[in-house]
């Protein structure tokens, strides 16, 4: 070959060198093959390196980009001046005080003897199934989140079918003690720990609760006593329980099952890091507050806030996980003290409600965890007394249908005194064939909802079908009626939510059969 086909060959590499997309350079060794000078490098190399390439040449490679040592290519480039057998690094993390980037690199040795290196920056590539991994993430947590709100709304439905006639028969207790009778408090003490179960209930289900206009305006002082004195009864005589300075109220609109719910996972997250040694839980309530540093985490700066903070003793949150330990299923505790979920839910009940929440320094040691709630302009509202159950008893015939023998039982405890005839069934099916005798015919369907073999819906419309003007009642242990089976509107005239109360369930029996004119055969002193 010709010297003027020799520059031409030249020239075309030349040209490929100098507008290749991927970068390319070229290295000669020092120091016996123990480092390397850059001898040339293209655009395209200076600019992955983010460097000029007058930057680069005659300095060595360790001097320009320190950080080849940790991502391996230094050792690639000593084998392959030694072998003289290509290698491929895959890619790998290069970093250093300056840059940071992903490469890939394909080094060989050139007849010369210098070693050429050409690599990718796949940076942008490993960005997008970084992101891609993420949102798969997401949708795997998107997806167990529907599996354990599906779960907690099965569990909840059990559970209040066991607590009906818990409560059912504690309330009895209470109206057949005489006065002054020492039954009466233990009665009520059943009564008011089955009342605190019920609300349990409601509480696993605001993992799939999306509710953005609370309902009532709430006091937080009594709930955080409440809550304390739950703690104390569950923790070791070691752990030091305590409270102080307690404004006269804290009201706030919300839901108090989420008030209860925020203060009872922050407790127990306390609890968890004091652990079985010596220590102390200390929670403060201010409203309104007026600690600048705290407002400064407020969402708003125009609002009043109550402001609670729960601090612990133990052995603190460090600064990386603190943006972290709100996200669902994370946690540094071990499987038996926890799924990962009570800050999440903390977290999406009090920015549901307008507020924030972090975590803190505790100046005597551990974290303190800070919450701010939009302080209520007005108080909150006492609670309701019970109205007295009524004593009428209707001549009237009450079908009542539930799977559940221990509901029949006390739906037959609380019925059967005022009512003429009440028929119960456990069986749906037979329950309608009643429905559709005439010599059987109700005044009144009381029904389940989830039955095996015919939901309580599907009842209703078929006795609705012959029966329309029939006051139907759908019992049910979903305290959320989208988390069990379909519940249809039009066939039902009233829903009761497990674990009814016998004063709820004679106000509407009262209510409907009153409504189509059974009152006018009732007696008002009973029979």
């Amino acid at each position: 070959m010709g010297d003027h086909e020799n520059t031409g060959v030249e020239r075309l590499f030349r040209e490929i060198f100098e507008h290749a997309s991927t970068g390319i350079a070229v290295y000669e060794a020092v120091d016996d093959g123990e480092d390397f000078i850059f001898k040339d490098i293209n655009p395209a190399g200076a600019r992955i390196g983010r460097l000029p390439r007058e930057a680069h040449l005659g300095r060595r490679v360790t001097e320009v980009y320190p950080g080849v040592r940790d991502l391996g290519l230094l050792k690639v480039f000593r084998e392959v001046y030694r072998t003289g057998v290509p290698q491929r690094l895959p890619i790998s993390m290069y970093q250093d005080s300056r840059i940071a980037l992903w490469v890939e690199n394909y080094v060989c040795k050139l007849p010369s003897g210098e070693i050429l290196a050409v690599y990718e920056d796949e940076t942008a590539r490993k960005r997008a199934e970084h992101e891609k991994l993420e949102l798969l993430k997401q949708l795997h947590r998107a997806q167990r989140m529907e599996s354990l709100a599906a779960l907690a709304a099965g569990i909840a439905h059990d559970f209040n079918n066991i607590l009906m006639p818990i409560l059912g028969y504690a309330q009895m207790g209470v109206e057949r003690c005489r006065p002054g009778d020492p039954s009466a408090r233990i009665f009520q003490r059943i009564l008011d720990a089955g009342r605190r179960a019920k609300n349990l209930a409601g509480q696993i289900l605001l993992l799939s609760r999306d509710d953005s206009s609370p309902p009532a305006v709430v006091d937080t002082v009594p709930i955080l006593k409440e809550c304390a004195k739950l703690l104390r009864a569950g923790v070791p005589k070691t752990i030091e329980i305590a409270y102080e300075g307690l404004p006269e109220a804290a009201p706030v609109r919300a839901d108090p099952v989420e008030i209860h719910q925020v203060i009872m996972n922050l407790s127990v997250n306390a609890f968890h890091a004091v652990g079985k040694d010596k220590g102390t839980i200390r929670f403060r309530l201010a409203c309104p507050c007026r600690d600048a540093e705290i407002l400064r985490k407020a969402p708003e700066a125009s609002k009043s806030w109550v402001h609670l903070s729960v601090a612990d003793t133990g052995p603190g949150v460090p600064a990386d996980l603190r943006e972290r330990i709100f996200d669902p299923y994370f946690t540094t505790k071990g499987p038996d003290q926890g799924t990962g979920l009570g800050l999440f839910i903390v977290s999406g009940i009090v920015n549901r409600l307008g507020g924030s929440v972090w975590v803190g320094d505790n100046p005597q040691g551990g974290a303190v965890f800070h919450v701010l709630l939009p302080a209520a302009s007005e108080p909150a509202l006492p609670e309701a007394a019970s109205e007295p159950v009524a004593e009428k008893k209707f001549q009237a015939h009450v079908v009542a249908v539930d799977d559940d023998s221990d509901v029949l039982r006390i739906l037959e405890t609380f019925l059967s005194p005022h009512v003429d005839r009440l028929t119960l069934f456990s069986d749906p099916s037979k329950a309608l064939n009643a429905c559709q005798s005439p010599s059987s015919a109700p005044d009144l369907l009381l029904t389940d909802l989830s039955m095996p073999g015919m939901s309580g819906t599907e009842l209703a419309h078929s006795v609705k079908a012959l029966r329309p003007d029939l006051p139907i009642v759908m019992l049910t242990g979903y305290t959320d009626p989208s988390g069990g089976p379909c519940m249809d509107s039009t066939v039902i005239d009233k829903i009761l939510y497990k674990p009814v109360m016998k004063s709820e369930l004679m106000r509407v029996l009262q209510d409907c059969l009153e409504g189509r004119g059974a009152d006018d055969r009732a007696n008002s002193g009973g029979r």
